[in-house]
């Protein structure tokens, strides 16, 4: 770390920014203004249907969405009572939460022992990965925002001997969003308080999972190997990338596979084992790597498939926390590198660049419609985002093909069958009131009798909208 030390203070701007405490607060702002078009993000799927309509303080004793996040339904609670029921203030929430940790991540890793501009750059290249959009721009993924903010300020406390504070905030992290249960490991003491808490939370998303832990499971022992071996792969390799999964549909990413042989599974376990193996007689030289390891799987072993939860098994959003880790390695090894913090540098403006791109498919729903259609052309679901986003555009015969498909493909999906009735009004009446019948849409049935004028409804992933 010595030549970090010498490279960092040998810069005036970094004594003038240290000095003056600016670089946190820099943080914040260039993650505030990377993310900012989020805002204007919209409503998707979930966030509607499952979320937004579903408010009301009763969720706070409720197992809604097969968890228990209490501190995740009393943010949105307070974001519609600030903002009103539309999408652009709990985006702006979503976004102030993410700056946010960056700056808690940068004191984090200063408190570590890492220089500051070697902290700051190593939390650049964290908050401003494309990987982060999907988390920042979903107002579903607001709990896994909320869990890294207080799991974060937890690290910190603890890091400054505050142990009561520190598991005041471990408890408000697992009652965020559970995937921090694993935490109180990582503290390097045992904290009774917050042992109890993470059983008493632990049971209570348990309780709420039952009938998935409950349900016949289709996959050998092996394929579950294999599911577990890979999904925790592809979250290590996935920080070197700056191209996200783009999940933009729902159940797709890397999903429960049963067709892994014997060999795969092999080369997994030993790869995974020798990584292992390697860090941790590494330890003494470069001990981030081995916590940043140990971080990434405490906080990926929830989502890795050990029980059947969902399809997919990994996701941009499965990787904020886990890559809080990859961080803490990422600053150690460029501490010990003159050119480091450089080469960390311009990490973070690669993925600023990549990151600024990717929100364009949040923002503009019929790019993101496109794109979830070309990922998952067998799902009705995308086709009729898609049919969506065209009638929308007024492009009316090229969202009659796009609906037909989806119809096509789900017969008994009543979205897509009211969509397509839409589409036709106008030019087939008949088959839309027959299409508005079946999908039980009394409202397109009045208006196409009417003729008044009224809007019509269209049916999207997180429910009716004009």
């Amino acid at each position: 770390m010595a030549l970090a030390r010498r490279f960092t203070r040998s810069t005036w701007l970094s004594s003038l920014t240290r000095r003056l405490g600016l670089l946190e607060p820099l943080l914040f702002l260039l993650c505030v203004a990377a993310f900012w078009p989020a805002r204007h993000a919209g409503f998707f799927y979930l966030d509607d249907a499952t979320y937004m309509s579903r408010l009301d303080l009763r969720a706070l004793l409720s197992f809604r969405l097969e968890f228990w996040h209490p501190v995740t339904w009393l943010s949105l609670l307070a974001d519609r009572a600030l903002f009103g029921p539309g999408p652009e203030g709990f985006h702006l929430v979503n976004v102030l939460l993410h700056a946010a940790n960056a700056w808690l991540l940068c004191a984090l890793l200063r408190q570590r022992g890492c220089e500051p501009w070697t902290a700051a750059a190593a939390a650049a290249v964290f908050a401003l990965h494309p990987l982060r959009v999907e988390s920042v721009a979903w107002i579903s993924e607001r709990k896994g925002l909320l869990a890294a903010f207080f799991g974060l300020s937890c690290l910190l406390l603890h890091g400054q001997g505050r142990r009561g504070p520190a598991a005041a905030a471990f408890a408000l992290a697992a009652l965020s969003k559970p995937v921090v249960l694993a935490l109180p490991l990582l503290l390097g003491r045992v904290e009774p308080v917050m042992w109890l808490t993470a059983a008493g939370v632990g049971a209570a998303t348990l309780a709420a999972q039952r009938p998935n832990i409950a349900a016949p499971d289709a996959l050998t022992v092996l394929a579950r190997a294999g599911d577990i071996l890979d999904a925790l792969w592809t979250t290590l390799r996935l920080s070197v990338r700056f191209t996200p999964m783009r999940v933009l549909a729902p159940s797709l990413g890397l999903c429960a596979d049963a067709s892994y042989s014997g060999a795969r599974v092999a080369v997994l376990a030993v790869g995974l084992g020798g990584l292992s193996a390697a860090l941790f007689a590494l330890r003494r030289r470069w001990s981030e790597g081995w916590e940043g390891w140990l971080w990434l799987v405490a906080f990926s072993v929830p989502t890795l498939g050990f029980w059947r939860h969902a399809l997919t098994l990994v996701a941009d959003r499965y990787t904020y926390l886990p890559h809080l880790g990859l961080a803490l390695a990422a600053a150690g090894l460029a501490s010990r590198a003159k050119a480091g913090p450089w080469v960390l540098a311009a990490a973070a403006a690669l993925s600023l660049a990549a990151t600024r791109a990717e929100l364009r498919y949040w923002t503009d729903p019929l790019a993101r419609a496109a794109l979830a259609s070309s990922q998952a052309p067998a799902s009705a679901w995308a086709r009729n985002e898609l049919g969506v986003a065209l009638l929308r555009g007024d492009r009316r015969d090229e969202a009659e093909t796009q609906l037909r498909e989806a119809v096509r493909l789900d017969p008994t999906d009543a979205r897509a069958a009211n969509n397509l009735g839409v589409s036709l009004i106008g030019r087939d009446d008949a088959s839309a009131r027959a299409l508005f019948s079946r999908a039980g849409s009394a409202e397109n049935l009045a208006a196409l009798s009417a003729r008044d004028g009224r809007p019509l409804v269209l049916m999207t992933g997180f429910g009716p909208g004009r």
